[in-house]
């Protein structure tokens, strides 16, 4: 689920642990299900413990996210803490639809224990669907 990936700093290449969640073309494009929306991503480790989440890269629309009032929706409104915000892939007449895999990926802030469990809270339960053939995995 996780992977390790050098990070270039002062002292050389350091591990970092990538999550990445993803929902790719070959999961459907029909009936307007390609798109991916999280309100929040919570990753805790064996103790139960919140483990944080800082935003690493995203595919282009997933990165740059719906302009909504004046607010871009992009990725990291996932682990911004407030499940009252969420992401919202661009999309509209200027944006290709089904064009890319959307994609999310945040680094796990160091140090951190032994990943448990991860929670996906979709932005809203009715929408939860677009989710069918998403995937977590080592970024």
């Amino acid at each position: 689920m996780f992977a390790e990936h050098a990070a270039k700093g002062s002292r050389g290449a350091l591990p970092r642990m990538l999550l990445k969640l993803e929902r790719p073309l070959s999961a459907g494009t029909g009936n307007d299900m390609h798109h991916l929306h999280v309100s929040e991503i919570e990753v805790l480790d064996v103790s139960g413990a919140k483990i944080e989440l800082r935003p690493h890269d995203a595919s282009p629309f997933v990165k740059k996210g719906y302009r909504s009032e004046g607010v871009f929706l992009s990725y990291e409104k996932a682990v911004d803490g407030d499940s009252a915000t969420a992401t919202h892939n661009d999309f509209g007449p200027d944006v290709q639809y089904g064009s890319e895999d959307h994609w999310m990926a945040f680094s796990l802030a160091e140090p951190h224990g032994t990943v448990r469990e991860v929670h996906i809270v979709a932005k809203q339960p009715a929408w939860f669907c677009r989710a069918v053939g998403a995937r977590i995995s080592p970024a």
